[in-house]
């Protein structure tokens, strides 16, 4: 009789450990999902604001998975530097007026803002810009191709994009000054 308490106990032990390990983990995932909303880091050209969307929007485009995201890789950054070393005031001044796109799209549809959203609503809203995109044959490329090529471009020539995705190969090599000829 005794015997039979001490495993119906190590079974109840076991599950409570179980559950407790499982519902930890759940609560470990739902918070790693929360979007982070400032910035450490200051922007050149963009506002926090539009950092922040900028940020959202390159890691959907490149989330994180088993390699690193476009956060990991600070492709906002590049682009916010992008932006403030090579547009022209007028360039500059379109991106900034077409960038506002996500969010008009985020509030007609989810009412809320872009970075307010969950991660299948945000995919939503970028799938619906490119299928747009695609569409779209003004005289001024749409804002979502703009973010796309800016996004991929950065992620891939980052030291985290080149190092985990691609097959980096430093060439010439390292650099061995004077060294016998043999």
């Amino acid at each position: 009789m005794n015997m039979m308490k001490r495993r119906d106990y190590l079974k109840a032990s076991a599950a409570v450990a179980g559950y407790t390990l499982f519902f930890g983990g759940v609560a470990a995932t739902i918070n790693a999902c929360k979007v982070e909303t400032s910035l450490d880091w200051t922007p050149v050209f963009l506002n926090n604001d539009q950092a922040l969307l900028l940020s959202d929007v390159a890691e959907r485009i490149i989330p994180k998975t088993d390699t690193p995201g476009a956060k990991e890789a600070m492709v906002d950054r590049f682009i916010d530097a992008n932006i403030a070393d090579n547009f022209t005031q007028e360039q500059q001044q379109l991106f900034s007026e077409a960038l506002v796109t996500f969010d008009d799209q985020s509030r007609s549809k989810f009412n809320r803002k872009f970075i307010d959203l969950e991660p299948k609503e945000q995919d939503t809203i970028l799938q619906e810009m490119a299928d747009e995109a695609e569409d779209h044959d003004g005289e001024l490329p749409h804002i979502f191709n703009v973010v796309r090529d800016m996004t991929v471009f950065g992620f891939f020539t980052s030291e985290v994009g080149a190092m985990s995705c691609l097959k980096y190969d430093p060439i010439p090599g390292s650099y061995q000054g004077c060294i016998d000829y043999s």
